[in-house]
């Protein structure tokens, strides 16, 4: 919403606010016809004059002006409400996050952002809403309380106690200008920091909260942008306060003159009709005000839920007990990752409920099920992207909950469905830079009688692109594989890996996969639909509403489950 009219304002918000104008209208009509039906000795309710008669064109005017005043006061203060949450976007934190987080041409670990980035926007989100809704209420409610007791009792000295509320809202926005300009100062000092500290790092922010960095880098970068957050969240307060203190003394100042002029130029007298005429008009803009506000507060809710994974995800990075890095995994044959009754929910949603599995080693274990039965949620979960509201998940006797998120990544492959390549060439996407293994990866190719495709794809020496774009899907994903293969961990984690795929690069994805599975002792577990895919499994789970319905072992003959 941008700059309209005037017309164009009052007419839209004649549409948000039928009700109230609705009343105006109804009350006003209800007057006239009181005057007329009811002698005047009996009632000494009026509209707009003591006579006993009653000029039809006044009682359209009055209404026509009480109505475009109205609609004026709603308006600024909307207006005012519309610029409040524009300055927010302005200064909001996507844009800076964005710019170090998502670098895609030169992030190598891509997994770990979207948890950090969207709980460092919801913590954000959830400060700004919290700060519009809790500090509008209020002060407008004692100041309307102030002048609309004054009307009623005649009493200067209300008005004079109105004007000081109105004086201390004007000198409240003076201050919180103020420390606008000081916590702006601090806030674009810290940003430049970590901006400077991003460039010392080649522009590439996640290496440094990844697992192959030193701890105290992790823990400088990190520092930073709790600090940054910090302060950011003061600036915001500060410039919320500012703008919704200029709203407010905005509208305090046209109700005020508002009043007195309905009082002294239309009405001339105030009767008890034309009192709890106003006040049930004023009534109507404060509850159509605050279901607006509560709506925000309800949301609050649901992104303040969301701050508690953005602290967890920060506090990951930090290395509390130096011991915990050097923990490692021992492989055990049975059990290798025990899920003990874990519970996960979105938005209120529950999507896992209770859930026990026990997933072996040496195994392929595939689940599969509909949409939003849990599969990729649970996968999310055991790779340490999202966080569990209850239960444990631990492998070989150490609990997610007890170890730093780098630890416990460096134990997984992940291969999602959309597999992501930095800018280099096709080798060094295979290879990582160690190219003593183009040995081991020919030596793969003949055993799976897919040497032709490789000599394909390593002759391509130029960049493949930003996230391997100039590569078709099926060339992207045999890549991913590949690398899986060559470098294995105690973990690979597959997420739709053949998803999209043709039948020929289906086919040589799934022959990969088997030949890591027989080849060496590591525990594989995918989510998929694939009949092909499902075949290849030791075993296959099916979920749905977040239970285990089915656990079979394959086969090798299932057509369907």
């Amino acid at each position: 919403m941008k700059y309209f009219s005037v017309l164009s304002l009052l007419y839209e918000f004649l549409k948000t606010y039928p009700i109230t104008v609705g009343l105006v209208v109804l009350l006003n009509c209800f007057h006239y016809l009181r005057t007329i039906i009811i002698p005047k000795n009996i009632s000494k309710i009026t509209l707009a004059t003591t006579n006993s008669s009653i000029d039809i064109n006044k009682l359209i005017i009055v209404t026509m002006v009480q109505v475009v005043i109205l609609l004026i006061g709603m308006s600024l203060y909307e207006f005012a409400d519309v610029r409040l949450h524009e300055a927010i976007q302005d200064f909001h934190l996507s844009k800076f996050f964005h710019s170090l987080f998502d670098n895609r041409e030169k992030s190598l670990h891509k997994p770990i952002t979207p948890s950090v980035y969207s709980n460092i926007v919801s913590y954000t989100n959830g400060i700004n809403d919290l700060s519009s809704s809790f500090f509008l209420i209020f002060p407008l409610l004692v100041t309307i309380a102030g002048l609309l007791h004054f009307i009623y009792q005649h009493d200067f000295k209300c008005f004079i106690i109105s004007g000081i509320v109105i004086g201390i809202s004007f000198g409240y926005l003076i201050y919180c200008g103020k420390k606008i300009k000081d916590y702006a100062l601090i806030y674009n000092k810290k940003k430049d920091e970590l901006i400077d500290m991003n460039d010392d790092i080649n522009n590439n922010i996640i290496n440094v909260l990844s697992f192959d960095q030193r701890s105290s880098e992790k823990k400088n970068i990190t520092q930073k942008i709790k600090e940054y957050l910090h302060y950011f969240r003061i600036y915001n307060l500060f410039k919320i306060l500012f703008l919704e203190s200029f709203s407010l003394t905005s509208t305090m100042l046209l109700i005020f003159v508002l009043f007195m002029f309905y009082k002294k130029m239309l009405i001339g007298t105030l009767s008890k009709g034309v009192f709890a005429e106003s006040i049930v008009i004023f009534i109507s803009f404060m509850i159509s005000t605050l279901i607006k506000d509560m709506n925000n507060i309800s949301r609050l809710f649901y992104k303040y839920g969301k701050t508690k994974n953005c602290l967890n995800s920060i506090n990951r990075y930090y290395v509390k007990d130096p011991d915990i890095l050097k923990r490692t995994f021992s492989v055990n044959n049975d059990n290798f990752i025990d899920i003990q009754n874990i519970s996960y929910s979105i938005e209120g949603n529950q999507i896992l409920k209770n859930l026990s599995l026990g997933i072996n080693n040496n195994e392929f274990t595939c689940i599969q099920g509909k949409i939003g039965s849990g599969k990729s949620s649970l996968i999310n979960i055991i790779f340490g992207i999202r966080y569990l509201d209850d239960g444990h998940i631990i492998i070989n006797n150490n609990d997610i909950n007890s170890t730093t998120t780098e630890t416990w990544k460096k134990q997984f492959h992940y291969c999602s469905q959309h597999p992501v390549l930095f800018n280099r060439s096709v080798s060094d996407n295979i290879f990582y830079g160690d190219s003593h293994n183009i040995d081991k990866l020919y030596d793969i190719a003949n055993k799976l009688n897919i040497k032709d495709l490789i000599d394909k794809l390593i002759k391509k020496e130029n960049f493949v692109g930003s996230g391997g774009y100039k590569l078709s899907g099926g060339e992207r994903q045999v890549i991913s594989i590949l690398r899986i293969a060559l470098q294995p961990k105690p973990i690979i984690i597959l997420d739709e890996p053949t998803a999209s795929l043709d039948k020929f690069h289906k086919i040589i994805v799934c022959k990969i996969i088997e030949y890591i599975k027989n080849t060496h002792q590591v525990c594989i577990l995918g989510v998929s639909h694939d009949i092909d895919l499902i075949n290849s499994a030791d075993r296959i789970i099916t979920l749905e509403h977040g239970k285990i319905v089915r656990d079979v072992i394959n086969n090798k003959n299932i057509k369907k489950l």
